[in-house]
């Protein structure tokens, strides 16, 4: 499983590639951010799952998250973007003790309609797919669970200051997931957004 999520990987920063010659043309972004994930987690698979765990274990279903950001804008509403969220780790509290039981990353592909309402003001909504890697970090990384599964969102832009190269993106982000240790995912996040080009 962890050598299919690589080649996952592989393939979307191939994908990918040629963005940086259309950079060229304009119209491609880059943007990193921060925000916070909240897991849907299945407790009852957790616990059934992981022997230090019972019903009386508590979860931490509240992290923070990091995000990478790359995208190619294809006329002046619609644009093809993907995106690297490290989701943060996962942790369980039983008599006292604080156990990390893994940590998400994910990786989307998504196509998101926007529209300019202002000047300095622009709006989107996305949808597309998103590959999740639930992962046991014990010395190794270690997979323990992955697939495909849908994404969408919604958000705004603020520009800055100046042209339109510096924005400030405002997101919500929602994940599905198969279930298994979590059902669903919400991720709330501030990004600082760098535009070369655009319409």
């Amino acid at each position: 499983m962890k050598k299919g999520y690589r080649n996952l990987v592989l393939l979307a920063v191939l994908m990918l590639h040629p963005l940086g010659a259309l950079a060229q043309e304009g119209h491609f972004s880059l943007a990193v951010g921060l925000g916070n994930s909240q897991f849907d987690l299945n407790e009852p698979g957790l616990v059934s799952n992981y022997t230090m765990l019972t019903s009386t274990s508590s979860f931490s279903d509240s992290v923070t998250s990091f995000s990478f950001f790359v995208g190619y804008q294809l006329d002046p509403y619609l644009s093809l973007e993907s995106e690297f969220v490290s989701a943060g780790d996962v942790t369980a509290t039983e008599a006292g003790l604080v156990s990390k039981l893994f940590d998400v990353s994910i990786l989307s592909i998504t196509v998101a309609l926007s529209n300019q309402v202002s000047e300095r003001i622009r709006l989107f909504g996305r949808i597309g797919t998103h590959f999740w890697n639930i992962s046991e970090s014990t010395g190794a990384v270690n997979t323990i669970n992955n697939a495909v599964d849908l994404t969408y969102g919604l958000g705004v832009d603020f520009n800055v200051y100046g042209d339109r190269s510096r924005q400030l993106r405002l997101q919500w982000n929602h994940y599905e997931y198969d279930g298994v240790f979590i059902d669903a995912g919400d991720i709330i996040s501030v990004n600082l957004l760098f535009q070369i080009g655009g319409y």
